[in-house]
């Protein structure tokens, strides 16, 4: 495998081949010994190696995290809209017994987006510049 090869590698298999090669060096470290290749170089490799596979676990089991975390998320608003809707039909029975509840529960039960500014502030209420 070239160097080049290495880099267009994927992390994850990456690290398996790295592992793959760390316990093939391991194996054979006496003969390895007249390449330069001694039992501190292999250490030195190997703790790299170690290392790589860690941050590339701990990258992959956060992304798992994540798109559970998402899903979880995406399950519960589900769950609540369903909730909603049947809070909904059971609010209906109150239109004409009690207009007030009714009309005062459907008006708290509009979503307003209000995170959104389409207007400028006016200039008399902006602060001046300090010199």
């Amino acid at each position: 495998m070239t160097i080049s090869e290495f880099r267009e590698e994927r992390d994850v298999i990456l690290a398996t081949r790295l592992i793959a090669m760390k316990d093939d060096v391991q194996e054979n470290l006496d003969a390895l010994g007249p390449h330069g290749i001694t039992r501190e170089t292999y250490e030195e490799f190997s703790d790299i190696v170690d290392k790589y596979v860690t941050a590339v676990g701990k990258r992959e089991s956060s992304y798992a995290e994540r798109s559970a975390a998402l899903k979880s998320i995406d399950a519960l608003f589900n769950d609540a809209s369903l909730v909603l809707k049947t809070l909904d039909k059971l609010v209906e029975e109150y239109r004409v017994k009690n207009p007030n509840f009714f009309n005062g529960y459907k008006s708290v039960r509009g979503i307003r987006d209000l995170g959104h500014r389409f207007k400028t502030v006016p200039e008399a209420t902006q602060q001046p510049n300090q010199q």
